[in-house]
Formats: C-alpha cells, sequence, structure tokens
C-alpha cells in the first residue's frame, strides 16, 4: 500500500484535500495476521485486492469516530480511489442527515453491492460475526464480472461489515476488530522476494474545513 497505492498521485490528492489522514500500527495486536518485513529499497511486487485483510484495514470514520465506512487487505490504487469515493459521497449523505444514520448507512452499502452485482442472498449470508469465513461461500458472478474468487469476497466482506455495525464507534472496534477482519490468520505476502509490508490500519477522516462537492 505505502509503496504503490498511496504513493499514486490521484490517491494522495484526493486523501490530503478532502480527508485528515492517521495510521495505526498494529504489529503485536493478537487479531492480525503475519507479514514479512522489505527493505525500503525493494521493489513493489504484485498483490490481489483483499490479501492481507488481518494485516490492513482502511477505514473512513465520521469526527467523532464513528466508522460509516471500511475495507479489509490490499487495495491497489484503483480500487482505493472508487473506496474514498464512495466514502465521501456517504459522508455528504451523513452530513446532512447529522451523522446518525444507521439506516443510511446500511443502505448504502446495500445498494453498493446491488450495484456490483451480488445477488440478496449472498449479501444476507455474509451477515455474521465472522464476514471472511461466511463470504467464502460466495461463488463468482456470471457473466464475467471482475468481482471473482478473494477479490469479490474482499469486497463483500467489507460491505457487509458496514452493514451490520453501522456507525461502529472507533474504540469499539480497536477492541475486537474481528468483526471486520475475520478470525481465521491470514499473512500478507506480495511477489516481491517473498516480502510485504507491516501490519497497520489507515484512517481517513472527512475534513470538515472544505466545502464538499
Amino acid at each position: 500500500m505505502r509503496t504503490v497505492s498511496f504513493s499514486n498521485k490521484s490517491v494522495r490528492k484526493l486523501l490530503n484535500n478532502e480527508f485528515v489522514n492517521t495510521f495505526s500500527n498494529t504489529t503485536g495486536d493478537p487479531t492480525a495476521g503475519k507479514s514479512i518485513w522489505h527493505s525500503p529499497d525493494d521493489s513493489p511486487g504484485h498483490c490481489e485486492r483483499g490479501l492481507g485483510e488481518q494485516n490492513v484495514q482502511t477505514l473512513f470514520m465520521t469526527p467523532e469516530g464513528k466508522i460509516f465506512h471500511a475495507a479489509s487487505g490490499y487495495l491497489s490504487p484503483d480500487d482505493l480511489l472508487a473506496e474514498i469515493r464512495f466514502a465521501k459521497g456517504l459522508f455528504v449523505r451523513l452530513k446532512e442527515s447529522g451523522f446518525g444514520s444507521k439506516g443510511l448507512v446500511r443502505e448504502a452499502h446495500r445498494e453498493r453491492l446491488k450495484d456490483l452485482g451480488y445477488p440478496e442472498e449472498e449479501i444476507a449470508g455474509a451477515m455474521s460475526n465472522d464476514p471472511f469465513k461466511a463470504a467464502d461461500l460466495v461463488q463468482g458472478v456470471e457473466g464475467g464480472s471482475i468481482f471473482a474468487g478473494k477479490t469479490k469476497k474482499a469486497v463483500l466482506a467489507g460491505n457487509a461489515f458496514s452493514i451490520e455495525h453501522p456507525l461502529m464507534d472507533y474504540r469499539t472496534f480497536e477492541e475486537d476488530p474481528t468483526v471486520l477482519v475475520g478470525k481465521g490468520s491470514s499473512a500478507f505476502v506480495s511477489q516481491a522476494n517473498g516480502n510485504a509490508g507491516s501490519p497497520g490500519r489507515t484512517i481517513q477522516l472527512p475534513n470538515l474545513n472544505r466545502e464538499n462537492d
């Protein structure tokens, strides 16, 4: 994420202009997976979306620290841009409602999944205390959807978390992140010398000093 996604100019511009960004190091957290450290001069390797779901989480929160959107695992620059833009649009709607509408968060994520081709039964099947385990039952969408296998599972699990736990307080999440990352074990290893980045969470809070379009 550091060497690829957060190094992308479009990603940096959108995050720096529209959000307040911070980072939480989860090294040593019992719920985190394993990561193999690499040297700063190592070339970034190829990663598929969703890899390292226990190691890396991207959270979008209200100014009060309520999580209104989340994604687990590696996100490419294009994937991250899509998550940022969705979160920005949802934040505008939440701001208009006074930041208290859990129903708005649920409905926005349900509609997003439907727009991406997930049938209602798959969305309902992901509602559990272990979203990644439930998402294992997901089959590839017919018709050549880009969401297949690991990617499809990761997208479903992240949005399912927001449907089942809308506006969860960040401190509650810190106490038990398994509601998003699952209870299994994972490792974050890219194809560059078998190495990967360190565990951590990036947290984005919309910048209230800017007018939202």
